[in-house]
């Protein structure tokens, strides 16, 4: 225990020395606070009264001489005057007091300054005086009087101030003096102090610094990591316990830091699996504030792969995280941070832009740390690129919505069933077909819309499909039977598909009640039946014509030779009965030439020549023809034809039969005193406009649509009247609308008819078969 006591000797001697230095510093000290507290409790406050004195005097001559010099500004200065002069005499008795206390010397300095103030208060009032009689100021005799007082009182106060100025320079060398055998005395015993400490330390060094270098040296060598290094100190004083436990100590650093090294290389390896697995995530772990904007403190490697930011980004600057948030999405994120401190965890959607300046949708979950004590520390969460799943999301959302409107606005009845045949989906046409509300049939057996007989089948069929996962009519269109609402059963036409969500079936049905197509299956096989039965028709009204054309061109020709008296002279009975025969042989011709006409249109075996038809001369020649009937029924013919339009490319034999049947039966149908029909012809655009206007019988209105139906006469009576099958006007429709026109009828009953019928100028040249 030397060393102990040692130090304790020279801490000792050391302490003796100090408080010596204390104790003449102390006692000095207090003489400089003596002279000190006399100088501030005696001279300052002096200098201070003198030097306020002073400024005081300045004020008042200020405020006396403007208060003379301007009209009415004595009572404006008044105050400032009342004031400078209550604080000249407060300073004045302060320094009056502290002569008489302290410097019983300077009362002189004092009686001078009295003096001259009280002058100097008679030339302010006289200043005033003047002043208020509105004499001149500047250059009057009490002008120069109270400058000169001032002046006076100025120099008496400098006096006093020198006065106290050099009692304040005396007391200040007497300070200086304490100060200066205190500093002496001071320095004297401080390198007495510092050559003893330096006698001291030298032998307290001798007798330790060995073994401390010692143990330096073997520190030193710890600290270069050669851990077998050991001090060899042998002594019974402090510095050989000293060794024996720094010997110990390394002993034990070594073993603990060889421990600690293969610790921190397992746990190193761990780290690095762990580093590895987590930046390999498809999320994204960090930590943040929770506080402010949330600044993030850490974050994984992979935000760097998903993102496509450092992490530097996020922990460098406390506001990139906020910054990047969609500003749509921002407001809603903070103020949904707010459950997070509610509930201590929390998650939410929002979207953020990543490197490329795009938006994706990052999941967010939260979780706040607390202290020990309950307090927060921080929030830990871990983020989740969403975008693709939000977009497969949109997407189903999407395309449910579209099956939902397709299927809404399905003419066909759309049901949806899970495994258990349990109905999931009804649209409005299941409802118009089947009569039952959704709400009616949501959650129930699909079995109800089907007959009873059907009902076991079904179900063996599903739960063959649970078991097994197939069925024959998957994918298939069957016909069968189903059941509405109000029993009545009707035919139905169904395609069923399935689909699987996980582990779960469900079918789908697309149904169409076929009735109307079974009723109109019904019709079209009659309607085949019928045209098999129109085409004999046809068939045998082309026979029969044709037969029938070959003995009456016979009879026609044969009376034309008994008109002309080819075979002699003919009585008036004779000739009448020839030309009843020839007319009536030329009514039938025209009405076989019509029923084949008919026939031919209708079987589609019509042919056209198309060619350059003159318009003029094809009228001419079918007014020709009508003009011996015409002549009889005393109608007079009229014909317009413009001149822009004397070709047409048309089947003129076809033009001049249309434009035949018409001019007939204005002719037919005229009033029996006769009357007038006009044919007119004109250009409208690519078009050859052609009327035929009678002023004969007319046609009721509720006529006016059958004009154009074949073998119909609009009345029976006018049938009987006027002859005819009814086949003329159907033949001319069908004829011009194969030419590419169109025909059209105008009139009123009883007071004519017009029919209009158009063709083009210029026809495609096409035959028809």
């Amino acid at each position: 225990m030397k060393i102990f006591y040692t130090l304790i000797a020279g801490f000792m001697t050391v302490a003796m020395l100090t408080g010596l230095i204390a104790y003449i510093g102390l006692t000095n000290t207090n003489a400089i606070s003596s002279s000190y507290m006399d100088v501030k409790e005696e001279t300052f406050p002096v200098m201070e009264a003198l030097e306020k004195m002073k400024f005081h005097t300045s004020e008042r001559i200020h405020y006396y001489t403007h208060g003379a010099l301007s009209e009415g500004a004595e009572h404006e200065y008044h105050e400032e005057i009342n004031k400078a002069t209550e604080e000249y005499y407060s300073n004045l008795n302060k320094y009056e007091v502290l002569v008489d206390k302290y410097f019983p010397d300077e009362k002189g300095s004092l009686e001078k300054i009295k003096k001259t103030t009280e002058r100097f208060n008679r030339s302010c009032y006289d200043i005033l005086e003047l002043g208020n009689s509105g004499a001149p100021i500047k250059g009057s005799k009490e002008y120069v009087e109270i400058n000169a007082a001032e002046k006076e009182l100025i120099e008496a106060i400098d006096e006093a101030l020198e006065y106290e100025y050099t009692e304040f320079d005396e007391r200040s060398e007497q300070v200086e003096g304490t100060i200066k055998s205190t500093r002496d005395a001071i320095l004297l015993v401080s390198l007495i102090t510092f050559i003893m400490s330096i006698v001291i330390g030298a032998v307290i060094s001798i007798s330790i610094s060995n073994p401390i270098i010692k143990l330096t040296e073997a520190a030193r060598e710890i600290s270069r990591g050669k851990l077998d290094t050991s001090v060899d100190i042998r002594s019974n004083d402090e510095t050989g316990i000293l060794s024996d436990a720094f010997n110990k100590m390394v002993r034990n650093i070594s073993d603990e830091i060889e421990e600690h090294r293969r610790a921190e290389d397992e746990l190193k390896r761990t780290g690095e699996q762990i580093s590895i697995m987590i930046d390999s995530l498809p999320l994204i772990p960090y930590t943040c504030k929770a506080e402010g904007d949330f600044a993030v403190t850490y974050i994984s490697k992979s935000v760097t792969r998903i993102t496509g930011y450092k992490p530097g980004d996020f922990t460098s600057n406390p506001s990139f995280w906020a910054d990047n948030i969609h500003p749509e999405d921002k407001q809603k994120v903070f103020e949904e941070l707010t459950l997070l401190f509610e509930k201590g965890e929390y998650y939410h959607e929002y979207r953020y832009k990543i490197s490329d300046g795009s938006y994706s949708v990052f999941g967010d979950t939260l979780r706040l740390i607390k202290n020990p004590d309950g307090k927060i520390s921080h929030i830990v969460g871990t983020w989740q690129d969403i975008t693709e799943r939000k977009l497969a999301e949109i997407s189903l959302r999407e395309s449910e919505e579209r099956f939902r409107s397709v299927a809404q606005s399905a003419n066909d009845a759309i049901i949806s069933s899970d495994g258990h045949g349990k109905i999931v989906f009804w649209n409005d046409a299941a409802k118009k077909i089947f009569g039952y509300e959704s709400s009616e049939v949501l959650g129930k057996q699909i079995t109800i819309l089907m007959r009873e007989k059907y009902r076991e089948d079904h179900n063996k069929v599903m739960e063959r499909i649970r078991t097994t996962g197939e069925s024959h009519i998957i994918g298939k269109t069957v016909e069968l039977h189903a059941l509405r609402k109000d029993g009545s059963e009707f035919p139905m036409e169904i395609s069923l598909s399935s689909w699987k969500t996980g582990e779960k079936i469900f079918f789908s049905a697309i149904m169409r009640d076929i009735t109307e197509r079974r009723r109109n299956e019904g019709i079209q096989r009659e309607n085949e039946r019928l045209a098999l039965a129109n085409r004999a028709k046809s068939n045998f009204l082309m026979v029969m014509s044709h037969e029938l054309r070959t003995p009456l061109n016979a009879i026609i020709g044969f009376t034309e030779l008994l008109k002309k008296k080819e075979a002699g002279d003919l009585n008036q009975k004779q000739q009448r009965y020839a030309d009843n025969v020839h007319l009536s042989g030329k009514n039938l011709l025209r009405i076989i030439d019509d029923l084949l006409d008919l026939t031919r249109v209708e079987s589609g075996k019509m042919e056209f020549t198309i060619e350059h038809v003159s318009v003029p001369v094809a009228v001419n020649e079918v007014l020709e023809n009508i003009k011996e009937k015409a002549g009889k029924q005393k109608i007079i013919i009229k014909k317009d034809l413009g001149h822009e339009i004397e070709f047409i490319d048309t089947d003129g034999q076809k033009f001049r039969q249309v434009l035949n049947n018409l001019l007939d039966n204005a002719v037919k149908f005229s009033k029996p005193e006769g009357g007038t029909v006009t044919i007119t012809a004109e250009k409208e655009g690519d078009m050859a406009k052609f009327s035929v206007a009678d002023n004969g019988i007319g046609i009721n209105e509720e006529n006016m649509g059958r004009l154009f139906h074949s073998f119909e006469q609009l009345d029976s009576g006018i049938a009987r009247k006027y002859g005819g099958t009814g086949l003329g006007l159907a033949v001319s429709k069908k004829l011009v609308e194969l030419l590419g026109g169109r025909i059209m009828a105008q009139s009123r009953y009883g007071e004519g008819s017009t029919f209009t019928f158009y063709l083009p100028v210029a026809a495609k040249k096409e035959g028809g078969g």
